[in-house]
């Protein structure tokens, strides 16, 4: 009787072989080399997003050398890796890797999770498909590095529970609990989208009715094996709740339609093709044994469109790509076991070939557009953050949001020590006392105040140097025309303007 595994799928004997094993293991190295060095070209000089400068301020407040100026918190990982990172290479180039590496880490769990269940051909499409997404672009794009990290130890855990709860080895569940701990300690969202899949892959283990008796041990066990990460989320839980986080959901207010739109864009019809047969496959085969893979892409499945249909949020997005993907890789999986033996069989194996040659020359325009869009760090605000860390004194430094309203303050707080106020539109904040100094970061800028009105707020509040790039915002000129300015340029390099707002008189 022939058997249905992947491993048992490969062509021949001998050097045929030996040739197939090897093209699993060279295939997704020679991807992820790809990848790796096509990103970093297209990202440019400088890491793009704002995030990358948080990611700073947060590592250096885990060692107690300064970093964030307002009551805040967040998982430890990715902060922790930039921080150290920095003691051995340039910030910009320390952020550059973290944004690569979140994106590699992502196709190796796809590649991985998929693997198990496919030849390498279609392991290594799924992976290469899901890396091409939009959504997944962006995250590297503003600097969203734990989002996909978090999404990668997602996909493992997922995955570990489900060979757990198929064989009752612990390996698994011991494997499943340590993938969900480093999830926690990445990102608190997915974090609990994580436990939440779980639960969704138990349920479909359920549907199969094993013995009750091994239900209730397993059941005991993966209760366990949550608990165990529950605990590494903990620190990070209270610090939370501690200063007041109530995370921005869906901040731009876009529709389930809108935000299908953004993740697909530049696949619109290669990912419609993929989200429908992945579906399909799912709802076709419900009825039978399935394989670990096979569940991590319905929970991915249900849980993405469940919360996506409740809250439009973006960011769930990336557990639907990654569910229909690896289902839609099941889908030719099965087709190509069914036809591979007749003189159409090779018709499977062409249709990746086809989905990513349509999909690759969007997709990379795609990013390109969005590092473009994203970028925000240059060679002006390294040269502004330099001034800032040596001259800036005990009083508060207030910078400017860009044009977008993104707060780019983020960045010096994550290159300097000083105490900075950060300037943005509060809608992208989380934490209380970050929106009270933006809003107080705002009123230094607001239309018609006087120089002299500026510098005796200043004194009011404790500010000493406003910050900001001069052509975004012009009431500088104003002041500066004043008889007798109250205000001084502090630094001028043509991009970014330092005013000193202190009284001196």
């Amino acid at each position: 009787m022939r058997s249905s595994t992947p491993s048992a799928s490969a062509p021949g004997a001998g050097g045929s072989a030996l040739l197939y094993r090897w093209t699993g293991v060279l295939a997704p190295v020679a991807l992820l080399a790809l990848l790796a060095a096509h990103r970093w070209t297209q990202m440019g000089d400088y890491p793009t997003g704002i995030d990358p400068g948080n990611w700073f301020a947060f590592g250096k407040q885990l060692f107690g050398d300064g970093g964030k100026s307002t009551a805040s918190a967040y998982p430890p990982l990715i902060p922790l890796l930039m921080h150290l990172g920095r003691a051995v290479a340039d910030p910009m180039v320390v952020a550059k890797v973290a944004a690569v590496g979140s994106l590699l880490a992502v196709v190796l769990a796809v590649y991985v999770v998929a693997r198990t269940a496919m030849i390498p051909w279609f392991a290594l499409a799924a992976a290469a498909f899901v890396a091409l997404s939009s959504v997944i672009n962006e995250a590297v794009a503003f600097g969203g590095y734990a989002q996909n990290v978090a999404f990668a130890f997602l996909l493992v855990a997922a995955w570990l529970e489900a060979k757990y709860l198929e064989t009752g080895r612990l390996r698994f569940g011991a494997g499943a609990a340590a993938a969900l701990a480093a999830t926690a300690a990445t990102h608190h969202v997915y974090f609990l989208l994580a436990c939440v899949v779980l639960a969704a892959v138990w349920l479909a283990w359920i549907t199969e009715r094993p013995q009750l008796r091994i239900v209730a041990v397993r059941s005991l066990y993966s209760l366990g094996f949550v608990g165990f990460a529950a605990l590494w989320f903990l620190p990070t839980l209270l610090a939370l709740r501690e200063f007041g986080y109530m995370p921005p959901v869906n901040a731009n207010a876009v529709n389930v339609e809108a935000a299908l739109r953004q993740a697909f864009a530049g696949l619109s019809w290669p990912a419609a093709a993929v989200s429908v047969g992945g579906l399909a496959y799912l709802v076709i085969t419900i009825r039978r044994r399935r394989e670990a893979a096979w569940k991590v892409a319905a929970g991915l499945c249900a849980v993405s469109l469940v919360a996506l249909a409740a809250t439009g949020e973006p960011r769930l997005i990336p557990l639907f790509i990654g569910g229909t993907t690896l289902a839609a890789g099941l889908a030719l999986q099965r087709i190509w076991e069914l036809t591979r033996d007749r003189s159409w069989g090779g018709v499977a194996l062409a249709v990746p070939v086809v989905a990513l040659a349509v999909a690759w020359p969007f997709a990379d325009a795609r990013a390109a557009e969005q590092y473009r869009f994203y970028a925000v760090a240059d060679e002006p605000l390294q040269v502004a953050a330099a001034w800032i860390q040596e001259h800036h004194g005990d009083g508060l430094v207030v910078t400017r949001h860009d044009r977008f309203g993104w707060p780019v303050g983020w960045w010096f707080e994550g290159l300097t020590d000083a105490d900075i106020a950060v300037g943005s539109n509060v809608k992208w904040l989380g934490f209380p006392d970050e929106r009270e100094r933006a809003l107080l970061a705002e009123r230094f800028f607001e239309q018609g105040m006087s120089g002299h009105a500026v510098t005796e707020l200043a004194a009011e509040t404790g500010v000493d140097l406003l910050v900001f790039r001069k052509w975004e915002w012009i009431g500088w000129e104003r002041w500066l025309s004043e008889p007798s300015p109250a205000v001084s340029v502090a630094f001028d390099d043509g991009e970014f303007m330092i005013l000193d707002v202190r009284d001196h008189s």
